[in-house]
């Protein structure tokens, strides 16, 4: 079971992209912390292992948090059907990822991270903060 802000990484997946029970979950944990995510009117489709399509009905914009600081966001598309939050293949690029499965982690060079895999499976909590933020762009900030 994946905790608010915890993401699949998924290099078979596109683009990012969540259910919106995931969704919910992160605009909760963003809540408390006097932050919120920035909607996108952005539809785009997607086609999960079943062969199924289905239609983003809209994107966000997240503020990402590792080791409790700010490193930018990311865009997760809104799906209506159970999709947990899939890291895509864009963006373990643009972060600079590696997947090492012969030790089970996973190096975030961007950022200097190291994440070890969760039972056999590589996650990223892209809300790993536990104080308030600084230095988060305005956009996310619910004044």
């Amino acid at each position: 079971m994946l905790r608010s802000g915890e993401m699949m990484a998924d290099s078979g997946c596109e683009r990012g992209v969540c259910g919106p029970k995931g969704h919910q979950e992160m605009r909760e944990f963003l809540r408390k912390i006097g932050l919120k995510p920035v909607k996108v009117d952005k539809q785009e489709e997607f086609q999960f292992g079943d062969g199924e399509v289905v239609m983003s009905d809209c994107a966000f914009l997240y503020p990402c948090f590792l080791q409790n600081k700010y490193v930018g966001y990311v865009r997760i598309a809104r799906v209506s059907v159970p999709c947990p939050p899939l890291f895509s293949k864009e963006m373990l690029k643009e972060w600079k990822c590696n997947l090492r499965f012969h030790d089970q982690a996973l190096d975030i060079t961007r950022f200097g991270v190291t994440v070890p895999f969760r039972q056999g499976s590589p996650v990223i909590n892209i809300l790993d903060i536990d104080r308030q933020p600084v230095g988060v762009d305005r956009q996310f900030r619910s004044e």
